[in-house]
């Protein structure tokens, strides 16, 4: 069974969403530990609530390189397999992606490559973006570079979009 670290430094919807996968059985893996660079995200409480494992490493005032080598101690502390960046504010550095190669995935909130940077969300509400749509794709060197990706919308309930959406991600 996989182990998943979840990065986050807010409220955590994204993380609920993924543990309550988890806990269903749809997801095949356990939660090891939820890391977040903000002590207040609301996130860690909720990771606390479920008796999960939850840990602030704070950002504030650290460098991406000094700060990076610090979560990649952490999560390898914890034996996580798979990383889930799970609305984490933070750009990771090449040392924290080439620790964890072709196991980091982000959840980015809005179709990529034609809606990149840190305000996508935004594009909905300004009818850029018909409908709210999710991205999660594996992490690459380069921001918000496109690749390999599965993308799913907030309508994407039918069986087929969900069997595309999961072929996306081996070993799922």
């Amino acid at each position: 069974m996989k182990r998943l670290g979840i990065l986050l430094s807010g409220r955590g919807s994204n993380f609920e969403a993924i543990a309550d996968q988890v806990a269903a059985g749809r997801i095949h893996a356990e939660i090891a530990v939820v890391i977040s660079n903000r002590s207040e995200a609301r996130g860690l409480e909720a990771a606390t609530a479920r008796g999960l494992n939850a840990v602030c490493v704070p950002s504030k005032g650290l460098d991406r390189e000094p700060y990076d080598l610090m979560l990649v101690d952490e999560l390898k502390r914890n034996g996580v397999d798979l990383i889930c960046l799970a609305g984490f504010m933070r750009l990771l550095s090449v040392s924290f992606i080439r620790a964890f190669p072709h196991r980091v995935l982000n959840i980015h909130p809005s179709l990529l490559p034609a809606f990149p940077a840190i305000v996508p969300f935004a594009y909905p509400v300004s009818g850029r973006q018909p409908l709210a749509r999710g991205c999660p794709r594996v992490a690459w060197l380069a921001v918000d570079r496109p690749g390999s990706q599965a993308r799913t919308s907030a309508d994407s309930g039918s069986r087929r979009k969900r069997r595309k959406w999961r072929r996306g991600f081996p070993g799922t």
